[in-house]
C-alpha cells in the first residue's frame, strides 16, 4: 500500500508539469529543512579511481552526467544515442564512489551557492522512477545514513548520507542508474528540494566561468544562413527562424571571441507549453525545431545539435501568426543551461537540456584536440 501511495504522489507531481514542459524536475514533494552546515572543515582531498587518479564528478539539476580524470571524460549514459556523438560508450558509476567524496560544490547562474556535505537518495524502494532499480537496496542501506522525508509526504522513501560515507561489501557493486536518478544536495537550514533545479554540481576545484561573457547576443548572418539551410534540407523551408539564446566569449582560450546560439520553436505558457509554429497565411513545409550552433572566430559554423520535425499533416493556416500543435511528437525543447570550464583546461564546455516526454536528456559538449566540439557526457531522464 505504501508503494502505491508513493507512486500516486510521484505521478501527481510529474503530470502537473505540462506535457511539453522543457525542463524536467525531480520526483519529490516539499521538503523538511535540514541543516548541512558544520564547524568541521571537510577533508582536503578528492575522490580517486583505483589507479590513484583524481576523479571529478559532474551533476546538472541533480542528474549525474559523468566524470573527468587523467584518462579523459567518462559519461553515465551512452553518448552515441545522439547522432552528434563521437565519443565512446557509457561508463559504470557506483554509489560508493559518490559517497566517498567529502563535499560537493553547488553552483547556479555561475555563482557558488555553497558546499553540500551530505546527499539524499531514494533508497526505500527497490524499483521505480528515481530508485536504484536493484532488489534489496532498502535493507542494505539500513545501516547507513538516516531516513529522510520531504515535508508533506508521510512516507519516508529517502535517506540522507553525511559525506564522506564508506559503504560495505554488500553495496560495493551498486551502480548509479542510467535513467532519471536524482541526487539531492542540501545546503543550509532552509534548503528545499526545488533548489536542485538549474544547479551545476561538482567536487572539482578546477571549474571556472567566463567573467566577461556576453548574453542575449543577436544571431549573426552566418548563424541565420546555417539555420535556413537546415530548414530547407529538412523539407521545412517555410519555417520561421527563432533564436532563443545567444552568447559571445572566448570559449576556446585563443584570445578571440566565438558565438554559440540556440534556436527553438515557441512553447508559450498560454498554450500550456505545447509547441507553436509561427507564420502567416496558409503554408506547407513547416515544422518544429531545436538547434545548437557554434560559430568560430573565423565565421565557420559547427552544428552541435539538430532536431527538425516537419509537420506532415499538410498545409497549415495560421491565426494571429501562430499554429498550435497538440502532438506529443513535436514536444521537444532545447536550453543551453551552463557554459563553464569544467576541467580547468582553459576551454569552455556547453551544457544543454533537451526536454522530451520519455526521452529527455542533458549533455555536455567539449572541444577535442582538433578544436571540434563533441558530446562527452550525457544523462537521460524523462517522465
Amino acid at each position: 500500500m505504501n508503494r502505491l501511495i508513493l507512486w500516486i504522489m510521484i505521478l501527481t507531481m510529474v503530470f502537473s508539469l505540462s506535457a511539453c514542459q522543457g525542463e524536467q524536475t525531480s520526483p519529490a514533494g516539499k521538503d523538511v529543512p535540514v541543516n548541512q552546515t558544520t564547524d568541521e572543515k571537510a577533508p582536503d582531498r578528492e575522490n580517486q579511481n583505483p589507479s590513484g587518479e583524481q576523479v571529478a564528478y559532474y551533476f546538472t539539476g541533480g542528474l549525474l552526467l559523468g566524470s573527468y580524470d587523467e584518462s579523459g571524460w567518462h559519461s553515465l549514459c551512452d553518448t552515441s544515442d545522439d547522432y552528434t556523438a563521437t565519443t565512446g560508450d557509457a561508463s559504470d558509476f557506483y554509489a560508493r564512489e559518490l559517497l566517498e567524496v567529502p563535499e560537493y560544490h553547488v553552483y547556479k547562474d555561475q555563482t557558488l551557492l555553497g558546499d553540500a556535505r551530505s546527499i539524499i537518495w531514494l533508497t526505500e524502494e527497490d524499483f521505480g522512477l528515481g530508485s536504484f532499480e536493484s532488489e534489496g537496496v532498502k535493507e542494505k542501506f539500513s545501516q547507513y545514513g538516516e531516513l529522510y522525508y520531504f515535508e508533506g509526504n508521510s512516507l519516508t522513501s529517502h535517506r540522507i548520507f553525511s559525506l564522506p560515507t564508506t559503504l560495505g561489501n554488500e553495496l560495493s557493486d551498486l551502480k548509479i542508474p542510467q535513467y532519471s536518478f536524482w541526487t539531492y544536495f542540501p545546503i543550509g537550514e532552509n534548503w528545499s528540494y526545488q533548489q536542485n533545479q538549474g544547479i551545476l554540481v561538482t567536487n572539482s576545484d578546477s571549474i571556472s566561468f567566463l567573467s566577461d561573457i556576453k548574453k542575449n547576443v543577436p544571431s549573426t548572418t552566418e548563424a541565420k544562413n546555417a539555420l535556413k539551410k537546415l530548414f530547407a534540407d529538412a523539407g521545412m523551408g517555410n519555417t520561421v527562424m527563432r533564436f532563443v539564446q545567444g552568447f559571445k566569449g572566448d570559449f576556446d582560450g585563443d584570445g578571440r571571441e566565438e558565438y554559440v546560439f540556440a534556436a527553438n520553436h515557441p512553447n508559450p505558457e498560454e498554450n500550456n507549453n505545447w509547441p507553436i509554429i509561427e507564420g502567416e497565411g496558409t503554408k506547407d513545409d513547416v515544422g518544429t525545431f531545436s538547434v545548437l550552433l557554434y560559430q568560430d572566430d573565423d565565421g565557420k559554423i559547427q552544428l552541435l545539435h539538430s532536431d527538425l520535425r516537419r509537420f506532415k499533416a499538410g498545409p497549415v493556416t495560421f491565426s494571429g501568426g501562430q499554429y498550435g500543435i497538440l502532438d506529443i511528437n513535436h514536444c521537444h525543447t532545447l536550453k543551453l543551461t551552463d557554459i563553464a570550464d569544467l576541467n580547468g583546461d582553459g576551454k569552455y564546455e556547453f551544457i544543454i537540456k533537451i526536454g522530451l516526454w520519455e526521452g529527455g536528456y542533458d549533455q555536455v559538449y567539449a572541444q577535442n584536440q582538433q578544436g571540434t566540439y563533441e558530446v562527452v557526457m550525457r544523462s537521460n531522464s524523462g517522465i
